[in-house]
C-alpha cells in the first residue's frame, strides 16, 4: 500500500542568489537547484550541448505558485504519471516497517501501460478525464480542483493539437 506524505522541511529553490552571485551554470547560465554542482547540466565546461525547454504554458501558474506544490507534488505526480517504472530483475519485497530504501538490481526503465486501471494514459485517451475514472481515485481529491482542471485542459488540448 502506498502511503504519501509531505515533504518535512523543503529547502530547495532555483537560481539562489548570496550577496551579487546567482546560483548558475558558469558555461550554460542554466539557474541550478540548491545542491547542484555547474557542469551537472551541460558537462564540464559546456561539453554537452543542451536545449532550452519550453516555457511552460501560463495556465501551470495555478499550480507552480501554490504555496501548497511542495506538499502536494508527489500526489499531483502521481495522479497523472504516464508510465511506471520497472527493473529486468524482480522487485524486492520489504519488510513491514522498513527498511525505507531499496536495492534494485538490473536494469530501471519506464514502461507505458496504456491499459493498467492506474494509468492518465487511460484516462486521456479512453475516460476522456471522467472524474470517476481518475486514476489513484483516493488521492485526486488532495489535490486543489484548480490544478486538476488546469493539468487535464492542458493535456486535451495537446492530445487535439497531436491528432490534427
Amino acid at each position: 500500500m502506498w502511503t504519501i506524505g509531505p515533504i518535512a522541511t523543503p529547502s530547495l529553490s532555483w537560481g539562489a542568489t548570496k550577496g551579487n552571485h546567482i546560483h548558475r551554470c558558469p558555461s550554460c547560465q542554466l539557474p541550478l537547484l540548491t545542491g547542484e554542482r555547474p557542469g551537472f547540466c551541460c558537462g564540464p565546461n559546456g561539453s554537452r550541448k543542451i536545449m532550452a525547454l519550453p516555457p511552460l504554458p501560463q495556465e501551470y501558474n495555478v499550480f507552480i505558485n501554490d504555496p501548497q506544490l511542495s506538499s502536494l507534488s508527489r500526489i499531483l505526480n502521481l495522479v497523472f504519471s504516464f508510465t511506471s517504472l520497472e527493473t529486468t530483475q524482480p522487485f524486492p519485497n520489504a519488510p513491514p516497517g522498513g527498511p525505507f530504501f531499496l536495492a534494485i538490481q538490473g536494469k530501471v526503465y519506464h514502461r507505458l501501460r496504456p491499459t493498467h486501471h492506474d494509468s492518465a494514459v487511460q484516462w486521456l485517451l479512453h475516460d476522456r478525464f471522467m472524474q470517476q475514472a481518475a486514476p489513484h481515485s483516493r488521492w485526486l481529491p488532495s489535490l486543489p480542483p484548480s490544478w486538476t482542471n488546469t493539468l487535464t485542459s492542458a493535456l486535451s488540448q495537446l492530445h487535439k493539437s497531436i491528432l490534427l
